[in-house]
């Protein structure tokens, strides 16, 4: 009988320990930039985009942490925007400037615990593609998406 209870709290503690342990699966593109727009200015452009249906609007506050190698890491706040598109697409766009990697613009596709399909993804990098023109063609200082790479999480690309 010893033996059993043994396997049973055995089981239980490696389930506790896999409680909470979400796959993330995605697509996203940064693009590097020399000056921060408006978050208004990005927020019209993605209205603007082609097929977006909906746009939301979070505002993220300044950050603080601690580097045993750079001590008081400061991050600004910045606008988080959440966009679906018609074909039901989800992404994220984040202009920012964070310490540690200077003015960005991020537009970002993530499934928690799914592995996208093959169409899934492909509606995902269309919207991508449309965010990145539309932000390209509305506000100057971002650059064209092509002097940025699609990088992959939890997907493996062939």
């Amino acid at each position: 009988m010893q033996p059993n209870r043994l396997a049973i709290v055995g089981i239980v503690a490696f389930m506790c320990c896999c409680v909470g342990c979400d796959t993330i699966h995605g697509v996203s593109r940064t693009l590097p930039l020399d000056t921060l727009p408006s978050a208004e200015a990005v927020e019209q452009a993605i209205h603007a985009t082609p097929g977006v249906t909906e746009v939301t609007r979070r505002d993220i506050p300044p950050t603080e942490g601690w580097s045993p190698s750079k001590g008081t890491i400061h991050d600004t706040g910045f606008a988080q925007f959440a966009c679906r598109d018609e074909a039901s697409a989800f992404a994220v766009v984040e202009p920012k400037d964070t310490n540690q990697a200077g003015k960005q613009l991020y537009v970002s596709c993530i499934w928690m615990n799914h592995v996208p399909t093959e169409g899934e993804l492909s509606n995902a990098r269309g919207l991508i593609d449309r965010l990145c023109n539309s932000l390209h063609q509305r506000v100057p200082s971002i650059p064209a998406s092509s002097s940025s790479e699609d990088k992959f999480v939890g997907i493996a690309r062939h």
